[in-house]
């Protein structure tokens, strides 16, 4: 975390961005990337984390709405400091190579192909317990070393 600062300072330091037109921003690019790794790390909701810089705002000096944290998000500017902020961390972790993916698991398959097989693995199931049903409703008894479970 210490070392977090400098490396935001870094990531937004590349970016050069000609002068926009309409009423300068209240937070600068630096101050953007903070807030929306800070809301990251707190786990609150763009509201809730709203109402925590009103608290913290005597302190930071960062003194913003629901909306400019909603907006977070939407700022392209954003976007690129987090993925300079990204690969500066890779860098200097001297991480080369990642055999990770998005979600975490390490897996490679798509969310089409996961929800697909998860999907036809429970029409499986649920026909083979049919089947079941059928064979001991026709023979008119549950065998006896099948129990039976519920569940409440």
């Amino acid at each position: 975390m210490m070392a977090l600062d400098p490396l935001i300072h870094e990531a937004v330091s590349t970016i050069r961005v000609d002068r926009e037109t309409g009423r300068p921003s209240a937070l600068s690019l630096e101050d953007k990337v903070k807030l929306l790794l800070i809301k990251q790390l707190v786990g609150k909701s763009n509201r809730e984390f709203a109402y925590m810089l009103d608290i913290f705002s005597m302190v930071s000096g960062i003194d913003v709405s629901y909306k400019t944290v909603e907006r977070l998000y939407s700022y392209e500017l954003v976007m690129m400091a987090l993925h300079n902020l990204h690969v500066l961390i890779l860098k200097k972790k001297g991480i080369k190579e990642s055999y990770a993916t998005g979600d975490g698991t390490g897996y490679s398959l798509t969310v089409k192909k996961n929800y697909e097989s998860y999907a036809r693995e429970l029409k499986e199931r649920a026909k083979e317990a049919g089947n079941e049903k059928s064979a001991n409703n026709a023979s008119g008894h549950q065998s006896a070393n099948k129990k039976r479970l519920f569940a409440y």
